[in-house]
Parts: structure tokens; sequence; C-alpha cells
């Protein structure tokens, strides 16, 4: 039972790190996606990152190629996101009295 009205006061711990982390992930995957929310592997921003990181030109770049990519580097994809979120911590601090 929720008494304080928050629902993620209701959550275990290791759930809450875990939802927390997800959120940064969707965080950054909705702004890397912008305009191809639904079609990732059509966002150029993306396409550019897995042309700089990989060798596969842009314009080669397509559903199978980005699945492929993500299944094959999902340890680094991972280590990256884990970043990421870490710099978004720095970037966008959380205010020391927060009311609820």
């Amino acid at each position: 039972m929720v008494t304080n009205g928050s629902a993620a006061g209701a959550l275990p711990s290791h759930a809450r790190g875990y939802t927390n982390s997800m959120r940064k992930v969707l965080r950054f995957m909705w702004t890397a996606t912008r305009g191809h929310h639904l079609a990732p592997w059509r966002s150029p921003y993306l396409r550019w990152r897995i042309e700089t990181y990989s060798g596969v030109k842009m314009q080669d770049i397509g559903f199978i190629e980005f699945a492929g990519f993500l299944f094959r580097e999902r340890a680094e994809l991972s280590r990256f996101l884990q970043w990421t979120g870490q710099m978004d911590d720095y970037a966008r601090p959380q205010p020391r009295n927060r009311r609820f």
C-alpha cells in the first residue's frame, strides 16, 4: 500500500535504481532520435555516431545493420549509456532541499 502518494517510494531500493537508470536511457534515446522516435535507425545523429564508431557508411545503415550493431556492441552501449547517465547527473544536479 502506498501511503505517501509516491509510486517510487513503494518500490524496493534495487528497483528504484533500475527505474532511475532506465529513465536516463530513455531520456538519451528520446533526444538522440529527435524526429525519428519510432524508427531510430533513421536518426541522422545515431547514424553518424554508428558511422564514426564502426566505420559503416551512414547511407548503408538500415534496420538490419542498426539491429546488428546494437546486438554486437550491446556491452559497449551499456557502458556508454551508464556514462551518459552520470554526465546527465552532473549537468542536471538535484536540488538539495526538495520538497514533496
